[in-house]
């Protein structure tokens, strides 16, 4: 979840009024931001960890405020730039990458960043993070000079994925083991443009800006200090808020824009809105150990039963139909394969109903498909948290009862589905992966040992293994083409779209800079 808002010292009241039955209840809408010094940004989640090397999601607008990632991969996410990092080379074969360090810069304790320090951070990260196997590939690393040589094992393009986010922006090591692994989760200390201040559970974290920070990023005017003094990013869980929080003042960004508000928030004079399209692939995930998915006739009906066109119009347009594993703002999207795949398993409800009649089952008089007095229904598991996946889930029940298939909808928390994915215990989930690197998420479902793995039928370990290491990216985009081909082939993950993303600033907000992915840089942001 690569998860930004000031105004002048006023007291603003904004009501919301909610009609409840014949009552009225009026909800204070927050004071405007404190004044035009401070950038306060509103996200509809809160971190669970401010350590980088602790946490299992970051945030943009919080972990990359206080971290700076050693890397960018441009606003097309088709670079190597260096970013927190005074340089980054990596080889032409991708066997090794140079990260030189500027000596001067300082983390916000006082320290400086040397390239030893940025070695010791690496060495923390490996040991402690949740996702310490995507420095598997490093073979050896050391210190040259100001420089940080790391030699890989194989070519690792995945790295770079890694590299660009706060996961691997440097932390300092020697305050960690001071105070002790919580604490520094707590109030962590980095290298990034603002310093942590307060957390306060529930209802935002405050930063102050760090006045001796420095970067790279080449395509920011600004690489020192940042022109805000204060940071603020304020938890507003409800999207309706979110946007009321806008609208009256009181934050100055916000981040997923509730598709139902964006004619509201389009026409207003005062509010920019951004589309991006995000790196994610929305899936049917089929259990192909229980009954009926067992049997590859009704995994195929299921299939070819699903019309993303409709689904596209029905969720307005903010998703963009996909067939292949690797969406199209992915890298390695490969796109012959796509256009081949979606004319070969478009919408087809038709032979969706041939296949299970010839599979032996027969539609009952209420209209479902019935095989030896067992009607062929299942439970589909969405993501209550997933707005565009909730509204969907209708969508895709009506298209299933199409073809006799009785579907039932459970909402549960995402946590709780991936519990039962990993059990084995679901039937069907409408699920979801969100990574630029498809080496970095698909390897879970579709390789030996993956932690979903043994409920997809597709083995796919040769191609996603030569694919990891492929150096050259036309040749990866048509391995991971072949991997898609070899999913259709079993049909126990049906790939359904990308989704569209919305981001929204006030006109107080110049100078943000977004990626074509949804990645926000605020180095030249000014407040007005």
């Amino acid at each position: 979840m690569f998860y930004t808002p000031g105004k002048k010292r006023m007291m603003l009241l904004a009501v919301l009024v909610i009609v409840i039955g014949l009552g009225v209840v009026l909800l204070p809408v927050e004071e405007a931001a404190a004044d035009d010094d401070r950038l306060v940004v509103g996200i509809p989640g809160e971190p669970g960890n401010l350590d980088p090397q602790q946490t299992v999601t970051i945030y943009n607008f919080v972990h990359d405020m206080l971290f700076a990632a050693p890397m960018s991969m441009g606003l097309e996410n088709d670079e190597v730039l260096p970013h927190g990092a005074a340089e980054v080379e990596p080889a032409d074969d991708l066997s090794y990458i140079e990260v030189t360090l500027d000596p001067e810069w300082q983390f916000h304790s006082g320290r400086n960043l040397t390239a030893e320090a940025f070695a010791d951070s690496l060495a923390r990260r490996i040991e402690k993070s949740p996702y310490a196997f995507d420095w598997d590939p490093l073979a050896e690393k050391h210190v040259d000079g100001n420089t940080v040589v790391l030699e890989l094992e194989e070519p690792s393009p995945g790295i770079y994925v890694n590299m660009q986010t706060s996961y691997d922006g440097p932390v300092d090591v020697e305050a960690a083991e001071e105070m002790g692994a919580d604490d520094f989760d707590r109030e962590p200390i980095g290298s990034g443009p603002f310093k942590f201040e307060e957390w306060v559970e529930g209802s935002h974290i405050d930063m102050t800006r760090f006045d001796d920070y420095q970067d790279s990023l080449p395509f920011a005017e600004n690489n020192e200090a940042f022109n805000f003094s204060e940071y603020r990013v304020r938890f507003i869980p409800e999207d309706f808020t979110r946007v009321e929080e806008l609208q009256a003042g009181g934050v100055d960004i916000i981040e997923d824009v509730p598709v139902e508000m964006l004619p509201l928030l389009e026409e207003a004079p005062e509010i920019e809105v951004i589309e991006y399209l995000e790196e994610t692939v929305a899936y049917l995930d089929i259990n192909h150990t229980v009954e009926p998915f067992d049997d590859y006739s009704v995994r195929a009906a299921l299939a070819y039963a699903v019309d993303r066109e409709e689904l596209e119009m029905g969720l307005d347009e903010v998703i963009e139909p996909v067939f292949s594993i690797v969406g199209p703002a992915m890298m390695r999207h490969h796109e012959p394969t796509e256009e081949m795949l979606s004319q070969d398993h478009h919408h087809n409800p038709e032979l969706a109903t041939e296949l299970l009649e010839e599979a032996g089952w027969e539609e009952d008089e209420d209209g479902y498909m019935t095989k030896d007095g067992e009607r062929l229904e299942f439970e589909m598991m969405v993501d209550s948290e997933h707005p565009v996946e909730r509204r969907s889930g209708p969508i895709m029940q009506a298209q299933l009862e199409e073809v006799g298939m009785d579907v039932s909808l459970r909402e549960y928390e995402k946590a709780y589905i991936d519990d039962m994915q990993e059990q084995g215990d679901f039937e069907v989930i409408l699920n979801n992966w969100t990574w630029l690197d498809p080496g970095g998420i698909w390897p879970q479902n579709l390789t030996e040992g993956g932690d979903y793995a043994p409920w997809t039928p597709t083995r796919a370990d040769d191609l996603i293994a030569e694919a990891g290491v492929e150096p050259d990216e036309e040749r990866g985009a048509e391995i991971w083409g072949e991997v898609s081909e070899k999913v259709w082939e079993d049909k126990g993950i049906v790939p359904l779209w990308s989704n569209y993303q919305y981001l929204a600033h006030r006109d107080n907000v110049s100078g943000l800079i977004v990626s074509e992915n949804g990645r926000p840089y605020l180095n030249d942001v000014e407040l007005e």
